[in-house]
């Protein structure tokens, strides 16, 4: 086998993205961001900081690509494994130097000249008091942290942590360019959080498999691009995604698409994704069979140094595109809605708007559109070896994705920035009802008994699962107790304390109130109504306890919405909904109805539950033996404690 293919693929790589920067910069196209630096900075910095951003997303990928290889698909014990996560400490070590210099190029290319002798305490104050420097700031200490962490980890789990953290660490970098300038900063945010990500596991992770490949075992080898090859496809579809989302965003017509410099780049890009979606298929489809793994392996290396070539080229086209303007203008803040969302103040909620007002979130629509196909896969895979699976719990998690993916894309999401009520709704709506409909349909269940074990000492989804849930952590935070007091802490913090005010401005407050809400929701269902270990929860006593905590939460925070006159956040409710008849304290007194109505029914349904459970326990001498609701064969023995 060719040894010189993983340097060749980077020298091809590196000089592809020095080709697609400089052939943009040549059109002029990266000249093009408003708002103009108070003094030219001149050429360096302007032909200088795509190009450096291109190689520090290069760095990026080189981490995460090792780090999730190492996660999810190598061998613990083959070399591969230490030598994936010491290719990611390189990468983020490169990743933290060059982002240093990209955050310097930055406030250059911002400032304009700077005297020398100022130079010092300008960037300092850049970094530390200007948005976009902090950004730059938490970049660069984030990509510290991992390197140390990469060579210092060598335990599977803090692995798997590491590369999480690692993920996260792209979120400052899709705060910055021209997400903040869409008209929709958070879904802009988003789909740019996700676009990155998803770029930075599929060319990241093939990077490293070119480096390590040479540590792999021979009769490993199959298995690892299989894995590898489903981690790509998995990022092709959260690339689509968040890349169509922000087009969306950013052009106003599709004939921008190739009338203006944005477009062209972009059908650059959207091209480029073509020609990559077909190499997957091709080793997805004629490629990965057992007959042609020896005899083509040189081979089959080769097309995926091209494909490398291909993704560098697409690297230093994003580059660009971050410097390039889109062709619609930002939107002059004249309303109070305008001003505080960067959105025009929407039509009076009515039951029409229910149906004709969205608000596409790709976070969501993705985490939405894998959890169908997931469940759905699973329950396949289980038909096919002959155990069965209740239809009702299919229909009860669809339901729940369907649920899901309106709340944070449809009316709900749209109304919540300027109705309390509208917060409030979504608010208990996740956490009571959607993970109800989620912890009804047994998905952990269905995971454990149709996700293949692995055969080697790569973990795959089933061992990451199983060490969750024989985790200490997992059995105390499904205690019931714990779960509701955690529930009711995150509705207190998102919604009675500062915190709500970050919520609704802030792309990252936004999101982490939606998944919080979420999480703490399904572990109190989880610890009400779901099966531990495949088998009833006996601790009555407890599940009910809980159940009356929230009851009383619920009760006692209707109450105070209701009869409350003093407005929650009078400087964002009190002005956003200027134009609308309804006053601000009417709305969010009239939030009392959601949290009676869907906290009481949630209340009312799992403690039903809790009573047919010990009904089942204390007539039936053999229930405690059964799974929980008509499950699938009991939980394997490699699964118990």
């Amino acid at each position: 086998m060719n040894r010189r293919i993983p340097a060749s693929a980077a020298v091809a790589s590196l000089l592809l993205i020095v080709t697609a920067v400089s052939a943009a910069l040549a059109s002029g196209a990266a000249t093009a961001e408003p708002p103009a630096p108070i003094a030219d900075p001149g050429p360096l910095v302007t032909a200088g900081l795509p190009a450096v951003k291109a190689a520090m997303n290069v760095a990026a990928a080189t981490t995460l690509g090792g780090l999730l290889l190492a996660s999810v698909a190598l061998p613990r014990t083959s070399e591969a494994w230490s030598l994936a996560l010491d290719i990611s400490a390189i990468g983020a070590t490169l990743w933290a130097i060059i982002a240093a210099a990209a955050a310097t190029l930055s406030f250059l290319d911002i400032a304009g000249s700077v005297d020398i002798t100022t130079l010092a305490a300008s960037l300092g104050y850049f970094l530390t008091n200007i948005a976009i420097g902090q950004a730059w700031l938490a970049t660069i200490l984030c990509a510290a942290v991992l390197c140390i962490l990469c060579l210092a980890v060598r335990n599977h789990a803090a692995v798997g942590a590491v590369t999480i953290g690692g993920f996260l660490a792209l979120a400052p970098m899709t705060l910055q360019g021209h997400a903040a300038g869409a008209g929709n900063h958070t879904i802009a945010s988003t789909a740019l959080f996700l676009h990155s990500a998803a770029a930075a596991a599929w060319i990241g992770g093939l990077l490293a498999l070119l480096l390590v490949r040479g540590r792999v075992a021979p009769d490993s080898l199959r298995n690892v691009l299989e894995r590898y090859s489903t981690l790509a496809l998995a990022s092709f579809v959260v690339l689509a995604i968040g890349g169509v989302v922000g087009a969306l965003l950013r052009l106003g017509a599709p004939s921008d698409l190739f009338t203006t410099d944005y477009g062209l780049l972009l059908s650059a890009k959207i091209l480029l994704l073509g020609l990559l979606g077909v190499f997957g298929a091709y080793y997805r489809t004629r490629v990965l069979r057992p007959s042609l793994i020896g005899p083509v392996r040189v081979v089959m290396w080769k097309l995926a140094t091209v494909e490398l070539g291909v993704m560098g080229t697409a690297v230093g086209l994003a580059a660009t595109l971050a410097r390039t303007a889109p062709p619609i203008p930002e939107r002059i803040a004249v309303t109070p809605a305008e001003r505080l969302t960067g959105q025009p103040l929407p039509p009076p909620f009515s039951v029409a708007r229910a149906f004709d007002q969205w608000a596409i979130d790709p976070l969501w629509i993705v985490a939405a559109l894998f959890g169908a196909v997931l469940y759905l896969g699973g329950v396949r895979r289980l038909r096919n070896s002959g155990e069965p699976w209740p239809i009702l719990r299919t229909v009860l998690w669809l339901s729940g994705m369907l649920l899901l993916l309106f709340l944070t894309n449809g009316a709900p999401r749209v109304y919540a920035p300027y109705a309390f009520s509208a917060n409030a709704f979504i608010a208990t709506m996740m956490a009571f009802l959607v993970p109800l409909l989620m912890v009804a349909s047994a998905p952990l269940t269905l995971a454990v008994h149709a996700i293949r074990a692995r055969g080697d000492t790569s973990r795959g989804g089933r061992e990451w699962l199983l060490l969750v849930l024989r985790s200490r952590g997992w059995r105390l935070l499904t205690e019931p107790v714990v779960a509701a007091t955690l529930l009711i802490a995150v509705v207190i913090a998102y919604h009675l304390t500062e915190l709500s005010e970050w919520s609704l401005e802030d792309p990252v407050g936004q999101q982490s109130r939606a998944v919080l809400l979420l999480a703490s929701g399904a572990l109190l269902s989880q610890s009400l109504i779901g099966s531990y270990l495949g088998r009833p929860r006996l601790n009555f006593a407890g599940r009910l306890a809980a159940v009356a905590v929230i009851t009383g939460f619920v009760v006692g925070l209707g109450a105070w919405l209701f009869t409350s006159e003093q407005l929650l956040l009078p400087d964002w409710y009190g002005v956003i909904s200027e134009g609308w008849s309804e006053r601000p304290i009417v709305n969010q007194q009239s939030a009392s109805a959601s949290v009676w109505g869907i906290g009481l029914a949630y209340a009312a349904t799992t403690a039903l539950v809790i009573v047919r459970d010990a009904r089942r326990v204390w007539l039936e001498p053999h229930a405690g033996d059964k799974t929980y609701i008509a499950s699938p064969p009991e939980w394997p023995a490699d699964a118990s404690d």
